[in-house]
């Protein structure tokens, strides 16, 4: 069975790669995402949180984030979800942005000055697997 068809996802009991951040798992190691969705959602964290120069060899991996918040102006967001979907399509093309909500400290007073929260639902290539995730970048 090829992922083009999957439609419904069941659990490994090997896992696909680390969780993060990393916990060590009962089974000695470190904890692993079972499920195709919990993988790509873990993927898609890392490559949202990460800064261009912090992955080795990989240079320009990550969605640059920090850069762009600390900029701040009215177009801020229209900025970070340009390069949200720039770096999706650059590293994970496979990923199919759904819904993409940006919300900075106008929307949310709990947020700082230089905080965003980015809220993502996506889909996984053609399949009918579908996740979301949520996190809070900060340019500090």
């Amino acid at each position: 069975m090829s992922i083009k068809s999957l439609k419904k996802e069941e659990s490994l009991n090997k896992g696909l790669n680390i969780k993060f951040p990393l916990r060590k798992s009962v089974h000695g190691g470190f904890e692993l995402n079972k499920t195709t969705v919990d993988a790509v959602r873990d993927d898609l964290k890392s490559l949202l949180i990460t800064n261009w120069g912090e992955r080795m060899v990989h240079y320009d991996f990550g969605a640059n984030l920090r850069a762009v918040i600390f900029e701040q102006g009215e177009d801020v967001k229209q900025k970070i979800e340009d390069s949200i979907n720039f770096s999706i399509q650059k590293w994970m093309p496979f990923v199919n942005v759904t819904n993409m909500q940006i919300k900075d400290h106008r929307d949310d007073p709990g947020l700082g000055d230089y905080e965003v929260n980015v809220k993502l639902s996506f889909q996984i290539g053609s399949t009918q697997l579908e996740g979301s995730l949520e996190t809070k970048v900060s340019a500090q």
